[in-house]
Order: C-alpha cells, then structure tokens, then sequence
C-alpha cells in the first residue's frame, strides 16, 4: 500500500531493509520481503520491529506455506514455531492506537537508519 506521507514512504522503505537482513523465519533463505503480521493499514504498528516477518518470496507469495497463499496452514505453521509471534498479534491486531505524529516517524526512521547502518542482529521480543 502506497501512503502520501513520504515519512511514511521512507519507512516502509526502510522497514523493507531491515527485514531483508535476515533469513525468511520458515525457510532459512535470504528474506526479500517484511510480511506484516499486523496489516500495514494499521499506523501504529506499521514500521514496528515487532510486526516485521521476514519472508523469502516463495514464503511470502507461494503456494505452499504462505500467509498470502494458505493463510490456514501459515497460521497453522507458525503457531506451532512462533507462537509468541502469534500471541503479539492477537493481542495487538485490534488495537488502532492514533497514528504517529511526524516527529515519531522521524524518530523512528532515524533509529532505523541507525541500526541498519551499525548492523546489528535484532532479537525478536514482544515487549
């Protein structure tokens, strides 16, 4: 989803990178894509670490094992090896806190931009 804002614009950017630092979490692959696991609709948790899941295509779009393809067997699939990803969601997905402000988005991006350049491995937490 395109968004007007280019703060916003800027960290989808952003938050695209920082997942493809990583290995797809079903696969082990390089990850080409963030799959939101809280619909990037929702601003608050739009560029949140925590509702970044690093995909490969296959994992992301296919038709095996993904949550745009089997959305039933993805859920199935990651409550039995992320389930604390999943309970994050559950708990958060109805949650349509005011979006951030463009000073927060600043903020945000800058940490982005910060951590991406440092390079340092993010720990996933749900806190």
């Amino acid at each position: 989803m395109s968004h007007s804002n280019p703060l916003v614009r800027t960290g989808d950017v952003l938050i695209q990178k920082f997942a493809r630092k990583y290995a797809c979490v079903v696969c082990g692959y390089q990850a080409t894509v963030g799959y939101h696991l809280i619909d990037e609709d929702n601003m608050f948790f739009r560029h949140d670490r925590r509702n970044i899941l690093p995909l490969c295509d296959a994992h992301c779009y296919g038709i095996v094992l993904s949550p745009n393809g089997t959305p039933k067997n993805f859920n199935y699939w990651m409550g039995y090896w992320h389930l604390d990803r999943i309970i994050w969601k559950i708990t958060n997905q109805h949650k349509r806190h005011k979006a951030p402000s463009d000073a927060e988005i600043k903020a945000n991006n800058k940490f982005l931009r910060a951590f991406l350049k440092a390079g340092r491995p993010y720990v996933w937490s749900a806190e």
